[in-house]
């Protein structure tokens, strides 16, 4: 290997020495592989490991890698990346910096450094619109008679879902597909709940059947072997914590011809935090997928698309 200069710089230290928020940053990412850039993230073990590249499009490109995963974009590395490529000399005050989300603008005063993000609507709207030009969007539902189809002849080559769904393909919906499919992680460092089973308790019902739903809860949400034992029946992933020692999840899984996806997906469910809910979820979602197929199917400026989304959910939040 050969030597990688490096610094480690102290984000949001307010000032003070020895303080803040640590980050490795090597001054010539051009040096190393994506496999040695992994690597050395998990060597140094800091939450966020930087690598400056050149760039055509900007003042330098950065990969951001965590001790396990590549990133796209997180603050922190951003704000210091920044401070080590003007201290390089290859930039003043103002940087950019090309990121798999994007060019992030970055100003300093001083050693204060202030960033402006891409707005995570609009990139969203765009990598659905460029895959809807090249083509690769099927534009069918979910449990609908072409989807199952699609399944079945072999139409459908990526699917977004959770662990649930190999056991709905290998039981019912195209057993015939066994060893043809395998498992991947989101790109760019995303993880996302896909479906799964909700409880909740009504507030105004019954306050005796309140007690008997609790009960139910607690029975299928901290029952261990319960939920081992549909997990290897029906690949319903276990919320439960305590499940995800057991040995089941280290063996290959047949449909996957032998892959160990369950260690994928355990990964994937320990970095995927609590979701917020709110009682206009329904309404919102309705009004943003409206906008969407405004973009997609009447080609809507983007900007202008989420901002009458935004005066709609403005509004209904007034009433």
């Amino acid at each position: 290997m050969p030597q990688l200069a490096f610094r480690i710089v102290n984000v949001f230290t307010r000032g003070a020495s020895l303080s803040g928020n640590p980050l490795c940053v090597f001054e010539d990412g051009s040096l190393v592989d994506d496999a040695t850039m992994q690597a050395l993230a998990r060597q140094f073990n800091l939450s966020e490991t930087t690598f400056i590249l050149p760039s055509a499009k900007a003042t330098a490109r950065v990969r951001i890698f965590t001790p396990g995963y590549e990133m796209p974009f997180a603050g922190h590395p951003t704000l210091g990346t920044a401070h080590v490529v003007r201290a390089l000399g290859r930039a003043g005050d103002a940087v950019a910096l090309e990121m798999k989300a994007g060019i992030i603008p970055v100003n300093a005063r001083g050693d204060r450094w202030t960033l402006q993000a891409i707005e995570p609507r609009s990139r969203a709207f765009e990598l659905a619109r460029q895959a809807r030009q090249q083509k690769l969007d099927a534009r069918v539902s979910p449990w609908s008679n072409e989807w199952v189809e699609g399944f079945k002849r072999g139409t459908l080559a990526t699917e977004l879902s959770g662990a649930w769904l190999v056991g709905a393909l290998n039981n019912w919906v195209a057993p015939q597909t066994r060893g043809l499919w395998r498992a991947a992680q989101l790109p760019e460092g995303t993880h996302v709940a896909y479906g799964g089973a909700f409880y909740a308790i009504p507030r105004r019902s019954d306050p005796s059947r309140k007690a008997l739903a609790w009960e139910f809860i607690h029975l299928m949400t901290l029952d261990r072997e319960r939920q081992l034992q549909a997990f290897k029946t029906h690949d319903a992933f276990p919320a439960l914590l305590e499940t995800h020692d057991d040995a089941f999840f280290e063996q290959p899984v047949p449909f996957l011809a032998g892959q160990p996806a369950r260690l994928l997906w355990r990964t994937a469910a320990r970095r995927i935090g609590a979701t917020p809910v709110h009682k206009q979820n329904g309404f919102a979602d309705e009004v943003v997928g409206t906008e969407l197929d405004n973009v997609l199917d009447r080609g809507k400026d983007i900007r202008a698309a989420l901002a009458d989304a935004q005066r709609l959910l403005e509004r209904r939040a007034r009433r």
